[in-house]
């Protein structure tokens, strides 16, 4: 078939891989390439988007490109377009624009989606003019490189994408040379090793991230780092557990795992090391024993002691005097079994998040007085002083007055125990304008700076003497700090300036 200008009409067309969601600016884009890559001066293309015909212009007036524009999405409505309408479509482009008008089918996946009127400046080549084949390779030449571009900005995402899931893994991921040299690593490496991003880069891997592991053995040496070296987990799937030494000299305990890259070639590329931050699990593996140690110990010699009295007891020959004396024994170490387990159930509930507190507005002068009052007596009759000063009247916080008395009560006992018949004073003390403090001071023996921060968690109990002296779990002082931390405070404990320890905590002030 021949158009109105008795040239043939051949079944030439453009392939694009058009999203019918794509936003009418993405389309702008695209006409502008087209023209520009077809060596075109104007153009106009529909395409059949999710709502209806969309249509855009490039180097024309809009108000006078109009009757086209509506030939050309009445065209795109109806499917495809026959090569006569084509025709007419081309003689209506010839009155809106100057140069050569060329209408050509837009297909995607091989069905019509739409139509693109192309202008050719006058002075173009005759051959281009009578040969829209020439149009059409032209156009497949710019589509392979639209497809290209698209090729490589995909892939450029997916790098982005892949780059973005490396950082901020949840382990860390350093990427060695063959030398064993460093070429990355991610975000949780360098919180774990105190280096900045990109700071190690460069430098020897066992320089920069020097590990340890259990049987402290120290990868010290540039062979030992590189894909061809002699350590054998670099080429197993195995993790091994070490320690990270950090750039401060501190060191986490990690789990690594070295995975070898070559090439096709089967030259090595480098290799990647992967760091899990164990630190969490290793501290709940230590706690488990010093349960279970804490369980075979301090449960066992209450038990031993019970079960031995109430053998006498049953002793027919034992005198009535004797036996509630016994009684009097058994009664005691069974109220400290039951507060052990008591304590080892508290504990438990604060490592599974179940501590909840009930707090309200409450005056802490009052309180710490009432609270002194009801303790004063229990102590007084041991020979212990028990006296509260108050820096000022007026001085408020929300607590859960139950489980701070549990607090202050473990400290008081606490003093009673470690510092004998020696006084105890409890002190309220206001700390800057936000902070109230209430102190637990005793003249006993004190606690050493090395053990201050250790004897807050669990099962921990300070130095040798001190164990030797007073038995426990060592769950007291670990169940305070949950206590208070859950009231937004903080707990610690300070050397007294005439001797012994200063236990305090504080409490958000309240107005």
């Amino acid at each position: 078939m021949r158009n109105c200008e008795g040239r043939l009409v051949e079944d030439y067309h453009v392939d694009l891989q058009l999203d019918p969601q794509a936003e009418p600016e993405v389309l702008d884009d695209l006409l502008t390439q087209l023209v520009e890559a077809a060596g075109g001066q104007a153009g106009v293309m529909t395409t059949r988007h999710a709502s209806g015909p969309v249509t855009s212009l490039y180097g024309l007036d809009p108000e006078e490109s109009r009757p086209l524009v509506g030939m050309m999405e009445a065209l795109v409505e109806q499917g495809g377009i026959p090569p006569e309408q084509l025709a007419e479509l081309e003689q209506e482009a010839r009155r809106r624009g100057s140069g050569r008008p060329l209408a050509i089918p837009i297909r995607s996946r091989g069905k019509p989606v739409g139509v693109f009127c192309l202008w050719h400046r006058s002075e173009a080549p005759p051959l281009l003019h009578d040969s829209p084949g020439l149009v059409h390779l032209n156009v497949d030449q710019f589509e392979s490189s639209m497809q290209g571009a698209r090729l490589l900005e995909r892939l450029l995402h997916e790098r982005k994408w892949l780059e973005a899931v490396v950082q901020h893994a949840t382990d860390g991921v350093i990427i060695h040379d063959p030398q064993g040299r460093v070429m990355g690593y991610n975000l949780m490496i360098a919180k774990l090793s105190g280096w900045k991003i990109g700071e190690a880069v460069g430098q020897p891997g066992h320089e920069a991230f020097p590990l340890v592991l259990v049987d402290s053995h120290v990868f010290d040496s540039p062979a030992a780092m590189a894909v061809t070296g002699s350590v054998p987990w670099l080429s197993a799937t195995d993790p091994v557990e070490a320690r990270l030494l950090g750039k401060d000299g501190q060191s986490v305990e990690v789990e690594v795992m070295g995975a070898p890259l070559y090439d096709r070639q089967g030259q090595p590329l480098g290799w990647v090391m992967t760091v899990r931050d164990i630190s969490k699990r290793k501290e709940m593996e230590r706690l488990h024993k010093l349960f279970l140690s804490a369980v075979s110990h301090e449960l066992q010699t209450p038990i031993a002691i019970i079960r031995g009295y109430a053998g006498l007891m049953a002793d027919p020959e034992v005198e009535l005097k004797n036996v509630r004396e016994h009684a009097a024994v058994i009664e005691e170490e069974a109220h400290r079994l039951e507060q052990m387990v008591q304590q080892m159930l508290y504990a438990t509930r604060i490592q599974a998040g179940g501590l909840k507190l009930q707090r309200h507005l409450v005056e802490l002068g009052p309180w710490l007085k009432k609270l002194c009052e009801k303790l004063r007596p229990v102590y007084k009759s041991r020979g212990v002083k028990l006296s509260l000063h108050l820096e000022r009247e007026g001085m408020f916080a929300a607590i859960d007055e139950e489980r701070l008395q549990q607090v202050v009560t473990n400290f008081v006992e606490n003093a009673f125990k470690y510092a004998g018949a020696r006084p105890v004073q409890v002190n309220l003390l206001q700390e800057g304008s936000r902070w109230l403090r209430i102190e637990v001071q005793d003249s006993g023996p004190g606690i050493p700076a090395e053990d201050r921060e250790r004897i807050f968690t669990a099962f921990e109990r300070g130095g040798d003497p001190l164990k030797q002296r007073v038995r426990g779990a060592g769950l007291g002082l670990y169940i305070c700090k949950a206590i208070i931390e859950a009231h937004g405070g903080k707990v610690g404990v300070d050397a007294h300036k005439e001797g012994g320890a200063v236990f305090f905590f504080t409490l958000p002030k309240e107005k």
